[in-house]
C-alpha cells in the first residue's frame, strides 16, 4: 500500500498530469526531483495549494526566476524541485497529524518559540529544518518527547568506545585524520550497508555489533545537501574531506547529516551522521543498546 503521505504529496503536485509520472514512494519523488519538476506543476501548486504565491517566490523560487524559465521553456533547477518537494512533503506530514488542512496550515505558518520565533514552513525549506519539524510533528502525533536515534556497527571491541577516536586516528569520508568524530547512520539497515561495501568475505570479520544512540531532538545540527555538492561528489572525497573538516573545526553544531555514496540522492530519508566530539553535548549522547550483528550472506551472492 502506498504511504499516504506520499499520495498526499503526489496528488498536491498535481498528479500525474503535471508531473508526468507516477510517484508511490520516496524513491520516486528522489527520481522526480533529480528529473526537474516541470513548471506546469508550480501553476497547479498556485491554484491549489499548498503554498501561495508569495510562499512560492520566498521559498521556492523568486518571481524573477520563474519569468526567465517560463521564457526559456526550462523546469525547476533541482534544488528548487527539491524545495518544493520538501515542503509540500511537511504540509502532507502535518494535515496527516492534525487530520484537518486548515489546522495544518495555521499550525505550519505561526511562529513557534521553540524554533527560534520562526514559523515551520519557514524552517522546513531545508534539509535539517524539515527534520527537525518533522520530529515536532511526530511528539505531537504520538505524544512522547522521543529523542532521535543513530546507529553504528562496529567490531565488538570498539562499540563502547564513544570518544571519536576513529577520527583521531583515520581518514574517512568527511575527515583526514586528528580529528575526533563517530560515524552513524539514521537508520540501522544503511550502517550496515556502509560496512558491507568494505568487505568481500563476511567470514574475514572480527565480532561485530550494532550500537544504538539516542541523540536529544534539540542538539544543534546542519545538513550537507546533494545539490551543494556538484556533480561527480562521490570520487571527489579530498572535497568531502575540506566540507567536513572545516565544520568540526569550527564545532558549532554537534551533528552534521550528509549524504551516503551509496545511496546519493537528493531526497531521500537515510541519511549519515558525523557526531562532533568537540563539542560540549556530545556529553548528551548516549548508547541505548549494542546487540550482536551479522551480515546477511545473501548480501554477498553474485
Amino acid at each position: 500500500m502506498p504511504d499516504p503521505v506520499v499520495a498526499a504529496v503526489f496528488a498536491k503536485l498535481g498528479g500525474r498530469a503535471a508531473l508526468g509520472t507516477v510517484v508511490a514512494s520516496e524513491a520516486d519523488l528522489a527520481r522526480v526531483v533529480s528529473n526537474r519538476i516541470p513548471l506546469k506543476v508550480l501553476r497547479h501548486v498556485k491554484r491549489h495549494g499548498p503554498l501561495s504565491n508569495l510562499e512560492i517566490q520566498m521559498f521556492i523560487i523568486p518571481a524573477r526566476t520563474q519569468r526567465h524559465r517560463v521564457a526559456r521553456k526550462e523546469p525547476l533547477s533541482i534544488e528548487e524541485s527539491d524545495r518544493l518537494v520538501r515542503m509540500t512533503r511537511t504540509q502532507a506530514l502535518a494535515e496527516d497529524v492534525f487530520g484537518d488542512t486548515v489546522k495544518a496550515s495555521r499550525w505550519l505558518r505561526e511562529r513557534l518559540s521553540e524554533l527560534g520565533d520562526k514559523p515551520p514552513l519557514e524552517v522546513a525549506q531545508t534539509g535539517a529544518g524539515a527534520r527537525v519539524v518533522e520530529q515536532i510533528l511526530a511528539k505531537i502525533d504520538w505524544g512522547a518527547a522521543a529523542g532521535m536515534r543513530l546507529w553504528r556497527v562496529s567490531s565488538d571491541r570498539r562499540a563502547r568506545d564513544f570518544t571519536g577516536r576513529y577520527g583521531l586516528l583515520n581518514a574517512g569520508r568527511w575527515n583526514t585524520p586528528a580529528r575526533a568524530v563517530t560515524y552513524c547512520a539514521t537508520v540501522p539497515s544503511l550502517a550496515g550497508l556502509e560496512k558491507r561495501v568494505h568487505v568481500s568475505d563476511p567470514a574475514l570479520l572480527p565480532p561485530q555489533v550494532i550500537v544504538e544512540y539516542d541523540a536529544p531532538d534539540d542538539l544543534l545540527q546542519r545538513e550537507v545537501e546533494i545539490a551543494a555538492l556538484g556533480p561527480g561528489w562521490t570520487t571527489r572525497e579530498s572535497d568531502t574531506q575540506r566540507i567536513g573538516n572545516a565544520w568540526l573545526d569550527a564545532a558549532t553544531e554537534i551533528l552534521l547529516f550528509v549524504p551516503s555514496v551509496i545511496l546519493p540522492f537528493a531526497h531521500v530519508p537515510d541519511r549519515n551522521v558525523l557526531i562532533n566530539h568537540r563539542h560540549p553535548d556530545a556529553a548528551r549522547i548516549t548508547i541505548v543498546s549494542v546487540v550482536p550483528f551479522t551480515l546477511d550472506p545473501r548480501l554477498f551472492q553474485p
